[in-house]
Formats: C-alpha cells, sequence, structure tokens
C-alpha cells in the first residue's frame, strides 16, 4: 500500500472497530494491520467470535484497547500473533512483543 501523504494530525483517526461473528475460508491474512502509524495509533479494536482458516494469522503495531477473543484459526504459518506497541485484553504477555517488520 501508498503511505500516507502529510502531517499525522491531517490523517483520518481509526477508532472503535469491531469485528465479531467472522468465518473465513483461506483467506491471506486474518488480520494484518502491521504498517498502523505510531503517530496515530488505533484507538480501539475488537475482533472476536472469528474461525476458520488461513495462511498467516494477526500482525499488528500501534493499537491500544485492543480486545481479541475466541479465535480459532487453523492451517496458518508462523506465529499466530506478532505485535508491536499493542496493548490490550487476549494479547499475550507484554514481554513477548516482537516487532513485525
Amino acid at each position: 500500500s501508498d503511505p500516507v501523504r502529510g502531517a499525522p494530525a491531517e490523517w483520518t483517526q481509526l477508532d472503535g472497530i469491531c469485528f465479531r461473528h467472522i468465518h473465513v475460508d483461506h483467506v491471506a491474512w486474518l488480520l494484518k494491520a502491521q504498517d498502523i502509524s505510531s503517530a496515530q495509533p488505533i484507538d480501539g479494536f475488537a475482533l472476536t467470535d472469528v474461525d476458520g482458516t488461513c495462511g498467516r494469522a494477526l500482525s499488528m503495531a500501534n493499537m491500544r484497547d485492543v480486545v481479541l477473543s475466541r479465535i480459532h484459526v487453523t492451517d496458518y504459518h508462523g506465529p499466530f500473533l506478532t505485535q508491536y506497541n499493542v496493548e490490550g485484553t487476549g494479547l499475550p504477555d507484554p514481554s513477548s512483543k516482537v516487532d513485525p517488520k
């Protein structure tokens, strides 16, 4: 994707995003959100009640107030979750944070 132009204060703020009751079949990524700018993090993101199959699972960066729950996917390669600067519930121990890039 192309980078967002202009100063971070001019960007659209994303917050309160919620995905629930989702079934996926053979998607490349369940969630690929590792390019979120630290200058404009997402505040409020929920992914709950998800099942199915995917090539890769979750990659997240610069997100606050995250809720991950009841996610049951199979067939993915690599770690279930890579994260950098992500806070919320349903995440592994904070000491396991890894820069996804």
